[in-house]
């Protein structure tokens, strides 16, 4: 009688596991794994379609990946506004290892105008995604007055342009990397020698 009910408990045991296994069949399970199939189905469907394009039409494919790159590649060099004031700090810092007759007035004189703008707060940065742009504001972003708040006053697009202070791209902000580029040439340098050249060469 006991290993009869034994025998019993172990068929019900089984019809409960069993029970079991097709509510998660038809239940949250199930429509989690087709949802799953369903995705990787329609991505493996457009790998292929893919592929294939690539495969009938190979230069309209390679523009496209060209495009591709280049954009990630720009997406992911584009300054930041703490590099453009790290350029500044550092520009600043081999102008003042120059001297003074040999100094570029043109390249002091820029970053010196980039230093007098952050000191007073009004330098603005407006990214693009691939390119960003350094520009001039009208206040200081901590000034409470209504003049700073104001809508209508604020500095509008067709305004905007003239106000751009510096171009980013692929990790340089090109016209800061400009006006470096002769920081230790002084033209004027020559104009002060030159009068005494021609005298000597008339000589």
């Amino acid at each position: 009688m006991a290993a009869f009910n034994a025998l019993k408990n172990a068929f019900k045991s089984t019809d409960r596991i069993s029970n079991v296994t097709n509510k998660l069949r038809g239940g949250r399970l199930s429509k989690i794994g087709a949802y799953f199939q369903n995705i990787f189905t329609d991505y493996h469907a457009v790998a292929m379609e893919t592929m294939s394009d690539i495969r009938d039409h190979p230069i309209k494919a390679t523009i496209y990946i060209s495009g591709l790159v280049v954009t990630g590649f720009l997406l992911r060099t584009n300054p930041s506004e703490e590099s453009f004031y790290e350029n500044v700090t550092e520009n600043q810092n081999t102008i003042v290892t120059v001297g003074d007759a040999i100094r570029n007035p043109y390249s002091n004189a820029h970053i010196e105008n980039l230093r007098t703008c952050i000191n007073e707060g009004v330098l603005r940065r407006t990214s693009f995604g691939i390119c960003s742009f350094m520009w001039v504001d009208n206040f200081d972003s901590n000034v409470d007055l209504f003049v700073a708040h104001c809508k209508p006053l604020r500095v509008g697009w067709l305004e905007w342009k003239e106000r751009i202070i510096d171009f980013g791209i692929s990790n340089r902000w090109w016209w800061m990397y400009k006006a470096m580029k002769d920081y230790d040439i002084n033209p004027d340098e020559w104009k002060e020698t030159m009068p005494s050249i021609n005298i000597i060469a008339e000589k």
